[in-house]
């Protein structure tokens, strides 16, 4: 008798915005902490990591289980989006991707 578990689905969204010649403490307070506040309000997010080295910012959204990766992807495209203009002018627009993780099918070990 084979055993069947459910698919379990989830992803990550990835923002990364480029701004050429910030050094990591500019892109810290000035890209990554507004473009987290806004992104943290967004539906469907377990938690929430990014980094700030020099000319990049990179948030990286972890995803609730089986929540919809597209809907995620629109949310917060559009919050990423309202805290746009309070970014500095020399930064890029973000860069938003979903990553799916690896699929799972659980099987028994036998």
């Amino acid at each position: 008798m084979r055993v069947q578990y459910p698919k379990i689905e989830s992803a990550s969204v990835t923002v990364k915005t480029v701004y050429v010649g910030a050094n990591a403490d500019l892109v810290r307070g000035f890209i990554t902490t507004p473009l987290e506040r806004a992104i943290a309000a967004a539906d469907g997010i377990d938690f929430m990591e990014s980094q700030s080295v020099q000319g990049l910012s990179t948030i990286n959204v972890r995803l609730k289980l089986n929540y919809p990766a597209t809907n995620a992807l629109s949310d917060i495209s559009a919050r990423s989006n309202q805290v746009r203009a309070d970014l500095l002018l020399k930064a890029e627009i973000p860069a938003i991707n979903i990553e799916p993780s690896d699929s799972q099918n659980r099987r028994p070990c036998t």
